[in-house]
């Protein structure tokens, strides 16, 4: 495999992204929804609220990562949240995620960005260890807590 092209998704890219959603989803134990992943990415490729890259191999999309931009009051800035990266199984241990992870640092520094930050699930080792190799430390400081509605 040669190393793959990172780049900013588009349109075109859509069934194939939706198609990795979709799996990155089942990753994390949601029901697939392979409708319900195209409509959402669909949404915003148009509307340009992310930002999602894809790992492209001569045309074939090996992974793709997507980020929301937002606020820290207390760095007086604005920060990424990585918030989605999926490396398609076959395509995984060959470098992908850490280029994906390039681009996404790269983007933080090209909009002067304050931090860029991520969550993953505690049993995600294989994330986390990734994440780690790539400079990432694990916030210590804060917890984070959620409510659904």
């Amino acid at each position: 495999m040669t190393e793959p092209t990172i780049r900013d998704a588009t349109i075109d890219d859509l069934d194939t992204v939706a198609a990795l959603f979709d799996d990155y989803r089942v990753f994390y134990r949601r029901e697939s929804d392979p409708e319900g992943a195209r409509t959402y990415m669909k949404e915003r490729l148009s509307n340009g609220d992310s930002r999602v890259f894809v790992a492209d191999d001569n045309g074939t999309l090996l992974a793709f990562a997507q980020l929301y931009p937002t606020f820290s009051s207390v760095d007086l800035g604005t920060m990424w949240l990585f918030n989605d990266l999926y490396v398609d199984p076959a395509a995984r241990r060959r470098g992908v995620a850490r280029a994906m992870m390039q681009r996404v640092e790269r983007l933080g520094r090209e909009t002067g960005a304050a931090k860029l930050f991520l969550r993953t699930e505690r049993i995600n080792t294989a994330g986390q260890a990734c994440y780690e190799d790539a400079g990432w430390t694990l916030d210590e400081r804060f917890l984070t807590y959620q409510k659904y509605l």
